[in-house]
């Protein structure tokens, strides 16, 4: 039982660390983007 609990979080915290990272890069180019697309002046 322990060993799944391990394997869980040694599995688990990279996980949600990597979404985390890649959610605010993904999300930094959607504020660029939509800001772009509603300038009105390209």
């Amino acid at each position: 039982m322990v060993e799944y609990a391990f394997l869980l979080v040694a599995v688990g915290i990279p996980a949600v660390a990597g979404l985390t990272a890649g959610g605010k890069k993904m999300y930094d180019s959607y504020v660029v983007a939509r800001n772009t697309m509603l300038s009105p002046f390209p």
